[in-house]
């Protein structure tokens, strides 16, 4: 915990060094209005699928930040993304556990593009108001912003239903929680017999130099 807080605190620093006057306040709350694409035509007209994701969620994970709300392709500025999200699946079913991946689809670990930046990992998820926080945490919550002057990043959610339990100890989930990388999200699917994704989100941010 001490760790994760001194990470916010550290990223905070940054972006108010980088943005200067005009980006370091907060005011009011953003609220995009709701896409009118379909959660696959969004994943397909923002290039997600099939590029990075071969079949998209038929589901939309409903996001939200302390000061924004998230809609598939939402521009939100890094300084609002930095607390942990409030996420819901209104179809989540009774008694079916779900695996829930926070990640950066443009945040490659590689030059062969086979592991991405993993913000969250939380396993045995079941249908409660906000199911980032129930189920068994893997990979705590890692803040959002990319790199200062990286460009654009799609940051998304996806979530998988379970055949079963998984063993948050597995030593594979052990390992990408370590690394902080998870692979290709379909390789994940295949190693823990989650199928494709049933619903998810996504949006885009950037960290750059603001003009004076």
């Amino acid at each position: 915990m001490f760790l994760q807080l001194c990470v916010v605190l550290f990223l905070i620093n940054v972006i108010v060094k980088a943005c200067g006057n005009e980006c370091t306040c907060v005011s009011g709350y953003l609220r995009d209005e709701k896409s009118k694409l379909s959660t696959p035509e969004a994943f397909r007209f923002y290039n997600i699928t099939p590029y990075h994701l071969p079949v998209p969620p038929v589901d939309q994970l409903k996001d939200e930040f302390i000061t924004a709300n998230v809609e598939l392709g939402s521009f939100i500025p890094p300084q609002r993304i930095i607390d942990p999200d409030f996420i819901r699946y209104p179809q989540a079913k009774e008694g079916v556990k779900y695996t829930l991946i926070l990640l950066d689809f443009d945040g490659f670990q590689s030059k062969d593009m086979k592991g991405y930046t993993l913000y969250a990992l939380v396993v045995n998820v079941q249908k409660v108001d906000n199911i980032f926080l129930a189920g068994d945490m893997v990979a705590p919550f890692f803040p959002h912003a990319p790199s200062l002057g990286s460009g654009i990043h799609r940051l998304g959610a996806l979530l998988y239903e379970q055949n079963g339990r998984i063993e948050p100890t597995n030593p594979d989930m052990l390992k990408i929680a370590i690394s902080r990388v998870i692979p290709v999200p379909e390789e994940l699917a295949k190693m823990f017999e989650l199928g494709e994704p049933v619903a998810g989100t996504f949006f885009r941010t950037e960290l750059k130099y603001c003009s004076n």
